[in-house]
């Protein structure tokens, strides 16, 4: 996810070209060496038009103040929706049970940093990444069990030596953690041990000399998929039999996708991903390849992503006025969703 207001207008907007009707930037960094693409990603069918869908309805569920960031989303096996905000040096976790944001309440406080991405697992525990550049000490994977007790379960370098960033779960209850300054994921085992899972070049991306390399990640199908803002690529981890990663490779590429962010599968294997600069959702078709782009009303600055249970609408949360750069919305989480059946729109219905 992208970095909030706390340290974003200080580290990343320098390099963000900001127009006064969009992005206008020529130098979006490349991974570092430059990778080939694979066969695979080179017969991708690109489309840069927007897809042929219905107009989506987008309705704020739970709104911050200004001074807040929406950041980090994840709907449990229970219907439960956990939504972040970091908010005065403090990482908040807000939950909603079975959706019901009339009874939403603060479940976690944590210390200090940004909270970015998180996961829950299967009995309802949420793994937050907190990048924590006031105290090395809060710096790195949080997590917070149903009754709001939380501790940090993996410790990561001190801020500008690491980033973490989004939160991915597998089903052998593995936590994998995406490092966006230094091309790596983390992965928390079962039995408690935290470790460098991969790190490879295909994971970096830079603007002249500063690394901001892989994002969002998630699992899905046997592989992690990784989102990499700055140079428009997802990339492909396989989990191998015995749990190590596998050769990463080029899943998709289109400058289209510079901006991604959040990144989500649906259950017919399509991939979602949040665009920060375009306020746009896209769709990776899992038969093609192919790219359709759906542009929101109300999406502001989007970062993470979640389907509900019944894969009928997305919660996706609002950088807005956070994200360094104007908008014209409060920092919220918002459910989107569309008002028919479009089978060109994945599995919203």
């Amino acid at each position: 996810m992208m970095i909030s207001k706390t340290f974003y207008t200080s580290f990343l907007a320098f390099f963000i070209c900001i127009m006064p009707f969009g992005f206008a930037c020529t130098e979006w960094g490349s991974s570092a060496p430059d990778a080939a693409v694979s066969d695979e990603a080179l017969s991708i069918v690109k489309s840069t038009s927007p897809a042929p869908c219905q107009s989506p309805v987008t309705t704020p569920v739970l709104e911050f103040e200004d001074e807040g960031t929406a950041e980090g989303v994840a709907v449990s096996q229970q219907g439960n929706v956990f939504v972040g905000n970091a908010v005065s040096g403090k990482s908040e976790i807000w939950s909603a049970p079975k959706g019901d944001f009339d009874r939403a309440f603060l479940l976690a406080d944590l210390p200090g940093g940004d909270l970015i991405g998180m996961d829950v697992d299967e009995i309802g525990n949420v793994y937050a990444a907190v990048a924590a550049h006031q105290n090395p000490e809060w710096h790195g994977l949080w997590k917070v069990q149903a009754d709001g007790d939380s501790e940090r379960v993996g410790a990561l370098p001190a801020f500008f030596a690491s980033l973490p960033n989004d939160v991915t779960i597998d089903p052998r209850g593995n936590v994998f953690v995406s490092d966006s300054f230094d091309g790596k994921i983390w992965r928390l085992s079962p039995d408690g041990e935290f470790s460098t899972w991969i790190q490879d070049d295909l994971l970096r991306a830079f603007f002249g000399n500063v690394e901001f390399g892989v994002n969002g990640v998630v699992y899905h199908n046997g592989a992690l998929y990784t989102a990499i803002t700055l140079n428009g690529r997802v990339i492909k981890i396989p989990i191998q039999p015995d749990g190590s990663a596998g050769t990463p490779t080029i899943f998709v590429q289109d400058d289209i996708l510079i901006g991604i962010d959040g990144i989500e599968p649906d259950v017919h294997g399509n991939l979602y991903l949040t665009n920060n600069f375009g306020n746009t959702i896209h769709v990776i078709r899992e038969e093609d390849h192919s790219i359709e782009s759906i542009s929101v009303e109300g999406l502001s600055a989007p970062a993470s992503l979640a389907f509900n249970n019944n894969q009928k609408a997305l919660y996706v949360a609002n950088l807005s006025t956070s994200a360094g750069f104007p908008q014209p919305y409060a920092p919220a989480l918002v459910k989107v969703k569309f008002s028919a059946p479009v089978v060109t729109c994945g599995s919203f219905n």
